[in-house]
């Protein structure tokens, strides 16, 4: 099997030749100078390098290869060359060559990259999970470099949300439905199925969504009453944006420790499950009025227990790493400029159905009753005329002598 170098070897002299067979058309110089044009990367049809007057290219040359970066750097910049395609016909600015570094995309050829320090550094070290800690993550792991000298470290911790079981209701429908508490959303959602079964009026709103769901446009909100389970006479009722589903809050597989905590002792948990499939999240302001108390801490647990008027939510550290975790962070934006042009068109549109007046009923009626079709199948139309006719005024003298003076030109 060949190797790259005959593959080379084999299709620069095609290349070479191909240039010489070109045909080269001369035209008259316009009276404006000519535009200049972007020069070929390699001068000519010869190989000589510019370096050791061999016939190969420069990066090939074994005296080019043997410099340092930065003598690679200096000798081009002597001979005046191009740094990203090594070629000693043009500029760095003038090249069109489309390839770039191999190692960081920067506009200089592979053979000139500098290792940055912090990598010439670097060990091998496992990339390992990352929790956020900002508030309007759900699930916050992602991939963080790492500069240790270290072959392993303990991956940061993941927690579980607070979270709360209670009622949605709607007039005389009622379901219990899980809710996740989150100050960093913009917004609050709920999801499509919970809008349907609780037959809730949806009214026109449109939002993009990024980050919940994997992102998107909800079109409507409703208006919910949401109902504590625990405190039958605590309740309340807010608008959420309805979005097709929300992703499922991982859940501690130690729940019993957890209820075991001395600080958590007597406390009525709003989620004995702290977790699960997720149909509605407060976020913004629904989670201040959600609130009822100051938050609540072990001596030596890092465990915290939130009152609200659902009961108290729990968060805390997960033991093990969620196989389907993903940042879950809401951003919300008003298409206004969308919705106001879809209105302008509106405004412009064709009306669908004609307004026809008096006048306009009987021509077309008229044209109804008076076409007709020739043998060469075109269309005989009758002119409408207007009954009374009206009177002509005393212009045909005058017509006449212009008909005349008409003729007479023409003769």
């Amino acid at each position: 099997m060949p190797t790259l170098e005959d593959i080379e070897a084999f299709v620069e002299p095609l290349e070479s030749n191909l240039q010489a067979l070109t045909p080269v058309t001369r035209t008259e110089p316009a009276v404006m100078p000519p535009k200049k044009t972007a020069p070929r990367h390699f001068k000519g049809n010869s190989m000589e390098c510019p370096l050791c007057k061999e016939q190969h290219r420069l990066y090939k040359c074994p005296v080019f290869l043997g410099y340092d970066v930065d003598r690679r750097f200096k000798s081009i910049k002597d001979k005046r060359g191009c740094t990203n395609c090594l070629s000693t016909s043009h500029s760095t600015q003038d090249c069109t060559s489309s390839y770039t570094c191999r190692e960081c995309d920067a506009k200089h050829h592979t053979l000139l990259h500098r290792p940055s320090k912090q990598a010439s550094t670097k060990t091998s070290a496992p990339v390992a999970p990352s929790s956020s800690k900002s508030a309007n993550d759900l699930m916050a792991v992602g991939e963080a470099d790492s500069t240790s000298t270290t072959t392993s470290q303990e991956p940061p911790k993941i927690s579980f949300l607070h979270t709360a079981i209670a009622k949605a209701v709607q007039e005389d429908r009622e379901i219990d439905i899980r809710i996740a508490l989150d100050t960093g959303a913009s917004t609050s959602l709920v999801t499509e199925t919970v809008a349907t079964q609780l037959k809730l009026k949806r009214h026109p709103r449109r939002l993009n969504i990024k980050g919940a769901c994997g992102g998107g446009v909800s079109r409507h909100f409703v208006e919910i009453t949401l109902k504590s389970i625990l405190h039958p006479d605590k309740f309340i009722t807010t608008k959420l944006q309805v979005v097709k589903n929300l992703p499922e809050v991982p859940s501690p597989k130690n729940i019993d420790q957890i209820k075991a905590e001395p600080h958590l002792q007597g406390l009525p948990l709003a989620d004995p499950h702290f977790g699960g499939k997720l149909d509605i999240l407060l976020g913004g302001v629904d989670y201040t009025k959600c609130i009822v108390g100051s938050l609540t801490t072990g001596l030596e647990s890092e465990v915290a227990a939130q009152p609200t008027l659902f009961g108290w939510t729990v968060t805390g550290p997960l033991e093990y790493q969620p196989k389907n975790s993903s940042v879950f962070q809401i951003q919300t934006s008003e298409d206004t400029l969308k919705d106001d042009l879809s209105r302008l068109w509106e405004l412009d549109r064709t009306p669908e159905s004609a307004h026809l007046t008096l006048e306009d009923e009987e021509v077309t009626q008229y044209f109804l009753d008076t076409h007709r079709r020739d043998e060469d199948g075109r269309y005989v139309v009758c002119l409408p005329r207007i009954t009374p006719t009206p009177s002509m005024g005393a212009s045909r003298n005058l017509a006449v002598r212009r008909s005349n003076q008409n003729e007479k030109s023409l003769k």
